[in-house]
């Protein structure tokens, strides 16, 4: 986890702090470890989520000989985009990430195959600091927006509905 500048981390929910108290040791991460929280159900499948989903095996045995592919040095999991293009029943559920908000901008995908690419930078962030700030090859949206500040209702839901114990916050 301490290896990387930036860590996301996907979620099945945000639940309330109540929930975390109640068991911490199932808290892995801790939060001044994480820049980022996004919110995906079923976000780790094929795998399997304690308490929301088993591992789907048959997907596994589909998808063993197709990430055989000599194209790719690494991967989790197939990406829509790819399962879509392979064709081969593999596709999985729901479209994945549609959005990752970041400490420099926002990452979307232009549609449900499409790859995320940097939409939007924060309020005295470059295109060039966010490119400059990622390990990959960041793709980049035709027009890249500025993101708009909060509103007082956002941070008031922020604070006082989604993160009251600053979990995630920070």
């Amino acid at each position: 986890m301490y290896a990387a500048r930036t860590s996301i981390v996907l979620v099945e929910e945000i639940v309330d702090d109540e929930v975390v108290r109640s068991d911490p040791n199932r808290t892995l991460l801790p939060a001044h470890a994480v820049d980022a929280v996004v919110v995906c159900p079923r976000g780790a499948h094929p795998s399997y989520a304690q308490g929301y989903y088993d591992r789907d095996c048959a997907f596994y045995r589909n998808w063993t000989p197709i990430s055989k592919d000599p194209e790719l040095d690494f991967c989790t999991s197939p990406s829509p985009v790819r399962a879509r293009a392979v064709g081969r029943g593999i596709q999985p559920r729901g479209h994945g990430v549609s959005h990752v908000f970041t400490p420099l901008g926002v990452l979307s995908r232009p549609d449900c195959f499409g790859e995320l690419e940097l939409t939007s930078v924060h309020a005295g962030v470059s295109v060039d600091d966010a490119v400059a700030a990622t390990g990959w090859d960041l793709k980049i949206a035709d027009e890249v927006s500025v993101t708009p500040a909060p509103s007082a209702e956002e941070i008031r839901l922020l604070r006082d509905e989604i993160d009251r114990v600053r979990l995630y916050l920070r």
